[in-house]
């Protein structure tokens, strides 16, 4: 069991800005409602990603450069802070592709994978519940994508009177995705809270310690 998750059906999923390649690998999205399947390991058998023009499109699976960095600003009230670390997990069924994605980023230091789900936040944790196949942007009206905070440093706390606070209104954007053991996915991020906003780009490595089962 993850501790302080908002979805049970969602793994750890980061974010990332702008990737480029000279002739990068791609990951199937659906951006215009397109149907998405597989032929039983994982892999699109009908064009992936579809664009408003009804064509083909894809995400880079290489992300190097500012791709590769996690940089984003949180601004609650009076405090300002900056997220450097980002991991993704799985949601996925035995021997079957991904079904979700959970984002785990927070103030801490280390780029490690972390050893146990109960310290891997640290004090302020923010969380994302994306679902699979990936679109092209999730937002707060999308009922299965979820964006929050945890802050339980009562020591530096950016939340008062609540430990947690969901956004109020977010827009995720996947910039770059390889979605395997040793993957990662990279989104734009900006989310409001009740209490403050939260901005940039993130860059999450998989981490199996996050992976769940549906």
């Amino acid at each position: 069991m993850k501790a302080l998750v908002f979805s049970a059906a969602s793994a750890a999923l980061f974010l990332a800005a702008a990737c480029s390649s000279d002739d990068p690998a791609t990951t199937p999205v659906v951006t215009d409602g397109g149907t998405f399947t597989t032929d039983g390991g994982g892999i699109p058998t009908d064009g992936g990603i579809v664009t408003d023009s009804g064509t083909p499109g894809v995400l880079p699976t290489t992300c190097d450069g500012a791709c590769k960095t996690t940089a984003v600003t949180a601004k609650f009230g009076a405090k300002t802070g900056k997220i450097t670390r980002a991991y993704v997990g799985y949601t996925a069924p035995a021997n079957g592709a991904p079904v979700a994605l959970y984002v785990d980023f927070d103030t801490q230091a280390d780029k490690g994978c972390p050893t146990d789900t109960s310290s891997a936040g640290g004090l302020k944790k923010f969380t994302i519940d994306l679902p699979l196949p990936l679109a092209s942007s999730y937002t707060k009206a999308n009922p299965d994508a979820t964006f929050g905070f945890f802050d339980t440093d009562s020591a530096d706390p950016w939340l008062t009177g609540k430990p947690v606070e969901g956004a109020t209104a977010f827009t995720v954007t996947p910039t770059a995705a390889k979605l395997t053991a040793d993957g990662f996915i990279a989104l734009d991020l900006d989310a409001t809270f009740a209490s403050g906003t939260i901005a940039g780009h993130l860059y999450a490595p998989h981490c199996a310690i996050f992976d769940a089962t549906p």
